[in-house]
């Protein structure tokens, strides 16, 4: 995997700080310490964005050893944003989320039996929970369409007000094959005009699917990736089309759908890089001048 380790050759100059394999079941607190004073130096001097998703990987295990977990989250999260296909950073943040949740179930607990008394405790700890909640649904109602209409689009407004509620309250992951399908065509609608921080948020919170359940994806992303031959018609596109094509495509797998601009977003489905979108977002009708299909 591209956030994993291999095997240096005799005569290889020596690795970079911090980013040497953290040992599992290290007991010295001293060494992870020291892991992560060069892993932030590492970040510091702006290194390629492969060095900088094993750095924050290895972030990640050290603040995982020291039971640091919001930061072995943020790290991790971090670490997945660019490298979303490396299983190993998948299997470290599912174990800080494991830990997360740990974490919070004993913070509420604790406030239950704190000092201030079991009434007054668990109106703070409801309170608190409804904030974040409301943080939450208010992240996910961002998908909802416009209301109004006639019958039938205010009987899908409502469908989607129950379906962003649950995925709110519950999270991405547990709503069942068919909520996720129907919650992917509201997600595919609204991420254009998202901004990348919010999208970010959603993401952290759980409410929005993580970048690689996504299926915005469209079937010449990986070709373009790796440098084959577009499926389809594609033979009017001139060598810098082409070249802009994989371009396109880098920047989307390392980067987001939701950083492209729209003139790069009808580019970029236009050629199979990401899946069409509904027509009736902004660059299907806009002139082409200023990235429309007009």
């Amino acid at each position: 995997a591209a956030a994993g380790e291999e095997e240096a050759p005799p005569g290889a100059p020596p690795p970079t700080p911090g980013l040497q394999p953290v040992a599992r079941g290290d007991a010295s607190k001293a060494h992870l310490v020291s892991a992560l004073e060069d892993l932030a130096e590492t970040l510091k001097s702006g290194p390629a964005a492969q060095v900088r998703a094993k750095a924050h990987f290895r972030a990640a295990q050290a603040h995982a050893g020291l039971e640091n977990w919001r930061e072995a989250w943020s790290a991790a999260s971090l670490a997945r944003e660019l490298q979303p296909g490396s299983a190993e950073v998948k299997e470290v943040q599912l174990k800080v989320q494991r830990e997360m949740r740990l974490l919070q179930r004993s913070e509420r607990e604790s406030k239950r039996q704190g000092a201030f008394g079991t009434g007054t405790n668990r109106n703070l700890l409801d309170r608190d929970e409804r904030k974040e909640f409301q943080a939450r649904l208010g992240l996910a109602q961002k998908l909802l369409p416009a209301a109004g209409g006639d019958d039938a689009a205010r009987q899908r407004r409502n469908e989607a007000e129950g379906l962003v509620e649950k995925a709110a309250a519950s999270g991405w992951s547990q709503l069942s094959p068919a909520e996720q399908a129907g919650f992917e065509e509201l997600w595919r609608t609204a991420l254009p005009s998202l901004p990348a921080q919010e999208v970010r948020r959603g993401r952290e919170e759980g409410v929005f699917p993580p970048r690689d359940q996504e299926r915005v994806f469209g079937a010449n992303l990986p070709l373009a990736l790796t440098g084959r031959p577009l499926e389809g018609p594609f033979g009017w596109l001139s060598p810098p089309q082409l070249e802009r094509a994989r371009g396109l495509a880098t920047e989307i797998f390392q980067r987001g759908a939701e950083q492209l601009d729209g003139e790069q977003r009808r580019f970029a489905e236009g050629t199979g890089l990401l899946a069409p979108s509904d027509a009736r977002n902004p660059w299907h009708s806009a002139p082409l001048g200023s990235g429309g299909a007009v």
